[in-house]
């Protein structure tokens, strides 16, 4: 079986940066937002911690596989302990404020990671959002985000991405 990127990222860039997103990873509300217990499989609940960190500081580049990788190097001699706490304080919200299994849009059992990833970004960048459940429910509303994240296949163009980081930034204010 052939390593995918994450798995790769893992074995080139381990450092203190790595450690911070493994014990990240292991929270039990980010665990209980994914529907799972330890690790996931071939590490991409790993790859999203870092999908959120790597949005909330760097600009998006258009190349999903290359940007993350850019940015996993650049860091890992990092504890980006900061960072940790706000993506930590945003599953918080979500897993206390939130419906059970609130990315899984359209009735899938799996999270929309581009819902996911907006929505925790956004909590990271806004701190405690007050009436978040009426708020994200208005997000999910949004013509616009809703063409987003419906799309499938170009979810990670930075035109979109961008715009559904903005949009998810507007609303959970």
């Amino acid at each position: 079986m052939s390593l995918n990127n994450m798995e790769i990222r893992r074995s080139i860039a381990y450092g203190v940066f790595l450690e911070t997103l493994e014990k990240v990873n292991s929270n039990p509300n980010w665990q209980h937002i994914l529907g799972v217990k330890g690790l996931g499989k071939r590490f991409l609940d790993l790859e999203l911690v870092l999908r959120c960190f790597a949005f909330y500081e760097k600009e998006y580049t258009g190349v999903m596989k290359s940007y993350l990788n850019e940015y996993m190097e650049q860091n890992k001699d990092l504890a980006k302990e900061d960072v940790a706490l706000r993506f930590v304080n945003a599953v918080r919200q979500i897993s206390e404020k939130l419906h059970e299994k609130p990315f899984a849009i359209n009735t899938r059992s799996m999270p929309n990671y581009t819902v996911l990833d907006s929505v925790i970004v956004a909590l990271m960048r806004n701190g405690e959002v007050a009436n978040l459940a009426d708020k994200f429910s208005m997000l999910l509303n949004d013509n616009n985000y809703k063409d987003i994240i419906e799309r499938g296949n170009g979810t990670t163009t930075k035109k979109l991405v961008d715009e559904r980081l903005s949009l998810a930034s507007s609303y959970l204010q």
